[in-house]
C-alpha cells in the first residue's frame, strides 16, 4: 500500500510538472475507420477503411479489399470503374458476399477487386440502412507497375460440362483469372442466341431455360482489358437429369453436393449433376458417397409435397390417400466459428439444439477429437422432412478437428423456428450459449443457405444478452508491417470481449508473445478464408500472430488488428505502447526528454 502511495504521489508530481489539469478522465478503447474517398460522415456514417483514397496498391497477385464501413447497420452495393489514361471501362468485383442479398444489414462491408497492373480504378457504393436512408461515396487507387499485358485470360467453365447431360434448368457458370468483357452464343438445332454481358468481370452465374431433348453448343469467349481473348466451348445433351458422361468433379475437383447430401427439399447438385423429378412424387437426389463421388438415391416426397425442378415442394395437388396435410416448412441455418486449439488431445460433444414456437425441442451432437492439424473434414446429412422438428449439425461431421472449426447447423420444421443454441463438453466442462441471429439465415417454404451463407462476419451473445463482432475481414502485414493483403480472422476468447471490449478477445493488451499460425490458416498475407479463418485477437505479421500492444521497430498493433506508426511526443495516447517513448501519461505521449528533466526536477526537489 505504501508503494501505491508514493507511486501516485510521483504521477502526480509529474501532471504539476507538465502542467496538465488534475482530473480523472474517460478514456475511449478502439478505434474508428479512417481511410480516404468522398461521401463520409453523415446519415450513415459511411467512410472508406481502404483502401486511402489516391493510394497506390501492390502485388497484381492479390485482389484490392475495398472496405466501407458505416456507423449503423446497412446494406451497400458497389460500382467500378477501371482507367488507363483516357480509356475507361466499367468493372464488377470479384467477390462482395452480400451485395446481392437485399435483406442484409451489417456496418463492415467487403468487396474484391482483381488488381491490374498499371491501371486507375474509382469503386463507387451506395448503401442504406434498414428504414431507408441512404449515403454514397467513391474511392480511388491506382494499381503499381505498368500495362504491359500480353497473356490471353484463362476462363474456367463450371457449367455447362462437355459431354455431360444436363437438365432443362442448368447453370452457365464461369471464372475468368482477370477482368474481362465476355460474349456466349448457345447454339441448336433450333437455331442460335448471342448475348453480350455488361462490363469485364471475373465470374458470372445465370440459370439458363433449356429444352429437354435438345442438343446444345456453348461458345463462350472473353476479352481482358487490353484486347487479349480467349474461348471455351462445351456441347451437352439436355436429359431429365441422369448423367451419361463422366461429371465427376463438375465442383472443381472430387465430389461436392451443394445442398449437403440427401436434402430432399433443396435442389443441388453432386459431382456435376443436377437433382432432378422422376415422377410427379418420385425424386433423383444427388449426394456424395464416403469414396468421394457423385452417387444418385431415388425418393419419394413425403405426402402434402410433390417434385418440382429437383426438390420437392409444398403442393395442395397431391392426389394420393393420405389425410395429412401440410402447411409452411419453416428452416432456420446457422453457423459458428469455435476455436478448438485450446482443447488438442480433449474428446469434445458439440451439441445443438432448437426450440419451435410451438414448445417442440430437438437437438443434435457429434463427438470430435482436438488434434493440431488435420488433412481434410467431414460433415454428415440425412433427408430432413420438414413434417416435424428436426435439426442437424451439417459440419463438423464425428471424427478429427484442428485450429479454427466451422459449425454449421441446419433445421426444418412445420412451425415457426426461436432461438438456436449451441453447447461444448468435455471431461469435466461445459458450455452453452444461444447462436447470434446474424449467423442464421431462416424463411418459410424453402431450403435457405446451408449453415447461414459464407460471410465471414460472425457475433457473439453475451449473457446479458448483448452481441458483440469477433470475427471480421483484417488487413495482413509482413515481417516488415507492410499490407499484404486481407483475410478472414476471429478473436481466441469472444466471450471475454462482453466484459472487456478492450482486451481484444485474447486475455488483455500490450503483453504476450507472438504466435505461429498454422499453414492452414493462412499468415503472410495469404488469408484466412470464410469456412478456415485465422485465429488471431491482435495483427497478422509476417507468418505470426502478435498480440494488441506488440511493437516492432517503429510501430505497434492496435485493438483493431492494424499496424500503425508509434505517436511522437505530445500526440494523444490512450496506452503506453502507442507512443514512441513507451510513456503514455495522461492521454498524451511524454517526450524522452521532459522525462528525464521530471526526473532530476524530482531529485533537486527532494535533495
Amino acid at each position: 500500500m505504501k508503494g501505491k502511495t508514493i507511486l501516485l504521489s510521483v504521477l502526480v508530481l509529474l501532471i504539476m510538472f507538465l502542467g496538465l489539469p488534475v482530473f480523472a478522465t474517460a478514456q475511449s478503447s478502439g478505434g474508428g475507420g479512417g481511410g480516404g474517398g468522398s461521401g463520409g460522415g453523415s446519415s450513415l456514417g459511411l467512410r472508406f477503411a481502404e483502401p486511402s483514397d489516391g493510394a497506390n496498391v501492390g502485388s497484381p497477385l492479390r485482389d484490392v479489399l475495398v472496405q466501407v464501413r458505416t456507423d449503423v447497420n446497412a446494406h451497400c452495393t458497389f460500382t467500378g470503374q477501371a482507367c488507363n489514361g483516357g480509356d475507361c471501362k466499367d468493372i464488377n468485383y470479384r467477390e462482395c458476399v452480400f451485395c446481392d442479398l437485399d435483406s442484409s444489414y451489417f456496418t463492415l462491408h467487403n468487396s474484391y477487386w482483381d488488381n491490374v497492373e498499371g491501371w486507375s480504378y474509382e469503386v463507387n457504393t451506395n448503401c442504406r440502412d434498414e428504414s431507408g436512408n441512404s449515403e454514397s461515396g467513391s474511392v480511388t487507387f491506382t494499381s503499381m507497375g505498368e500495362v504491359s499485358d500480353s497473356t490471353n485470360p484463362v476462363i474456367t467453365l463450371e457449367s455447362p460440362i462437355n459431354n455431360v447431360n444436363h437438365v432443362p434448368n442448368t447453370y452457365l457458370e464461369f471464372e475468368v483469372d482477370e477482368l474481362a468483357h465476355c460474349e456466349y452464343t448457345l447454339a441448336s438445332g433450333n437455331g442460335a442466341g448471342h448475348i453480350s454481358l455488361p462490363g469485364y468481370l471475373n465470374n458470372y452465374k445465370k440459370l439458363m431455360s433449356l429444352t429437354e431433348g435438345n442438343t446444345y453448343t456453348l461458345t463462350l469467349e472473353c476479352e481482358d482489358l487490353s484486347g487479349n481473348s480467349a474461348s471455351k466451348t462445351a456441347t451437352f445433351d439436355v436429359t431429365s437429369g441422369s448423367s451419361s458422361g463422366g461429371g465427376g468433379g463438375g465442383q472443381g475437383g472430387g465430389c461436392f453436393d451443394t445442398d449437403g447430401g440427401k436434402d430432399l427439399f433443396e435442389k443441388g447438385i453432386s459431382a456435376g449433376v443436377y437433382d432432378s423429378c422422376i415422377s410427379k412424387y418420385e425424386i433423383n437426389e444427388r449426394y456424395c458417397t464416403e469414396d468421394n463421388i457423385g452417387a444418385d438415391y431415388v425418393g419419394e416426397c413425403p405426402s402434402g409435397y410433390i417434385c418440382d425442378d429437383g426438390a420437392c415442394i409444398e403442393s395442395d395437388d397431391d392426389d394420393r390417400d393420405d389425410d395429412t396435410t401440410s402447411t409452411t416448412t419453416y428452416f432456420k441455418n446457422c453457423n459458428y466459428i469455435w476455436d478448438s486449439s485450446p482443447y488438442i488431445g480433449q474428446s469434445v460433444k458439440i451439441t445443438a439444439s432448437i426450440k419451435d414456437n410451438s414448445g417442440s425441442v430437438d437437438s443434435d451432437s457429434v463427438d470430435v477429437n482436438v488434434l493440431e492439424s488435420v488433412l481434410g473434414g467431414s460433415g454428415g446429412a440425412y433427408p430432413m422432412d420438414g413434417k416435424t422438428l428436426d435439426i442437424q449439425i451439417i459440419e463438423p461431421g464425428s471424427g478429427d478437428v484442428a485450429g479454427a472449426v466451422e459449425i454449421k447447423i441446419n433445421s426444418k420444421g412445420p412451425s415457426e423456428l426461436g432461438e438456436m443454441s449451441l453447447g461444448l463438453s468435455g471431461d469435466r466442462w461445459g458450455a452453452g450459449f444461444p447462436i447470434s441471429n446474424r449467423n442464421c439465415v431462416a424463411g418459410g417454404s424453402g431450403g435457405g443457405e446451408s449453415g447461414g451463407g459464407s460471410s465471414c462476419e460472425k457475433y457473439h451473445v453475451c449473457e446479458d444478452g448483448s452481441e458483440i463482432q469477433y470475427c471480421e475481414i483484417i488487413k495482413q502485414y509482413d515481417d516488415d508491417g507492410n499490407v499484404v493483403g486481407a483475410g478472414c480472422a476471429c478473436k481466441q476468447n469472444p466471450e471475454e470481449l462482453c466484459t472487456s471490449p478492450s482486451s481484444g478477445g485474447g486475455g488483455g493488451s500490450g503483453g504476450g508473445e507472438p504466435t505461429e499460425i498454422p499453414s492452414s490458416g493462412g499468415g503472410g498475407g495469404s488469408g484466412g478464408n470464410n469456412e478456415t479463418p485465422i485465429i488471431c485477437s491482435g495483427c497478422v505479421l509476417g507468418d505470426k500472430c502478435v498480440p494488441v500492444g506488440y511493437r516492432t521497430d517503429d510501430k505497434y498493433c492496435t485493438i483493431d488488428s492494424e499496424i500503425v506508426d508509434q505517436k511522437g511526443s505530445e500526440d494523444s495516447c490512450n496506452n503506453n505502447f502507442e507512443c514512441s517513448t513507451n510513456l503514455c501519461i495522461d492521454s498524451q505521449c511524454v517526450s524522452s526528454g521532459v522525462w528525464q528533466k521530471f526526473l532530476r526536477w524530482l531529485s533537486r526537489l527532494f535533495g
